[in-house]
């Protein structure tokens, strides 16, 4: 029979977001957590780095309060293209300027992590950056997936899990950080703070 990899935290785990591609995320390494949703004001910084860091500490920040033990986990996701940040469209027009935009074209996804230990005060922090190239697309085709996917919660205006499989040429980088949160930097983040082990279940 095989044996499942599993992830074990020695403490409580807490997600700032009530984010479901983040949840999702999660529940796959089956960790054991409490999503919590964060109603921390999003800061706009001109420098991308700070900008998706000091909002995932912001997130942070809005629920440590609440909990006696645990680590709190801050996550935060920019589209950084051509010198500009972009993030959640305000509307729809702007989601279909901003796709349009990106298509036939390279983009830069970066996301913020900040992981506080309730406990000892303790914390670690990091951002992850993917390059990811867009086919150019047609009007038409642009169109027809603005129609049928929700891009207003999504920074940049689209989702690499709706129609990624024909929308991306390449990717350069983490794509679980596409997806909205680097499981890879926060695994190593966990480890350096000596909250996560490795186990098996059959």
């Amino acid at each position: 029979f095989f044996r499942r990899l599993m992830f074990a935290l020695t403490t409580p785990f807490i997600l700032a977001s009530n984010s479901p591609r983040r949840i999702d995320l999660l529940k796959s390494l089956g960790i054991a957590f409490t999503p919590i949703m964060s109603h921390f004001e999003e800061l706009n910084i001109d420098d991308l780095d700070s900008h998706v860091m000091e909002n995932a500490r912001g997130k942070v920040e809005c629920v440590r309060t609440q909990f006696q033990q645990g680590i709190v986990l801050g996550v935060d996701t920019a589209v950084f293209f051509q010198g500009r940040i972009l993030g959640k469209p305000r509307d729809q027009d702007e989601a279909i300027q901003t796709f349009l935009n990106l298509l036939g074209s390279i983009h830069t996804v970066a996301s913020g992590i900040f992981l506080y230990d309730v406990e000892s005060g303790n914390h670690l922090q990091g951002v992850e950056k993917t390059d990811v190239e867009f086919y150019a697309w047609t009007k038409e085709e642009a169109q027809a997936y603005l129609q049928h996917v929700p891009v207003l919660d999504k920074a940049g205006s689209y989702g690499i899990q709706d129609w990624g499989s024909m929308l991306v040429k390449k990717i350069i980088g983490d794509y679980y950080n596409v997806l909205g949160m680097p499981m890879g930097l926060i695994y190593q983040c966990l480890k350096k703070m000596g909250k996560i082990r490795l186990c098996t279940s059959s």
